[in-house]
């Protein structure tokens, strides 16, 4: 089972005080899951200020989520965090990816997706506590390999701190 499988249009979960926060921990599936197809399109959600792997601190992994931490698959125009402090996620201590923007189960691409701002594999101190596979996967099925992929990279102080255009991804039809 997910923590929270979100179906929909512009629906948002978490928010940007302690109060507003979701702790997501113990789940036998993904802690979120964003699952959209084109008959039941799930786009222009937001996921800010949660907790997800981690114990209600967020400084200890908590009762291991079985998969990722968060998992976009099939939704598109998604957000995954933000440019502030409070908007940032932490997600870590899953038993999987950290987060996965992918199209294995809906087969659907997930297009012009955000992921900013969050901490993947740190804890709400900064420190490391890791997930257990990649930080975040980027999973396409051949028919939607559509490259260039530009990343940018925010530094902790919300600026930003490169970006790279990777024109260039080994990919494998596994």
């Amino acid at each position: 089972t997910y923590g929270i499988l979100l179906g929909g249009k512009r629906n948002r979960i978490g928010g940007t005080t302690p109060a507003s926060r979701n702790v997501i921990v113990g789940n036998y599936a993904a802690g979120i899951a964003i699952s959209g197809s084109n008959q039941f399109p799930a786009t222009d959600n937001v996921i800010v200020g949660n907790y997800i792997g981690t114990n209600a601190a967020g400084t200890a992994t908590g009762f291991l989520t079985g998969s990722k931490g968060i998992l976009v698959d099939g939704g598109d125009g998604n957000t995954i965090g933000g440019a502030t402090a409070a908007e940032r996620n932490v997600i870590a201590g899953n038993r999987d990816d950290g987060i996965a923007l992918a199209n294995y189960i809906s087969g659907n691409a997930a297009n012009s997706n955000l992921v900013l701002g969050n901490w993947i594999g740190q804890d709400a101190l900064g420190a490391a506590l890791g997930n257990s596979d990649d930080g975040i996967e980027i999973w396409l099925a051949a028919e939607y390999r559509y490259l260039p992929v530009r990343i940018r990279f925010v530094g902790r102080d919300g600026e930003a701190a490169g970006e790279q255009l990777a024109s260039d991804i080994q990919v494998s039809d596994q």
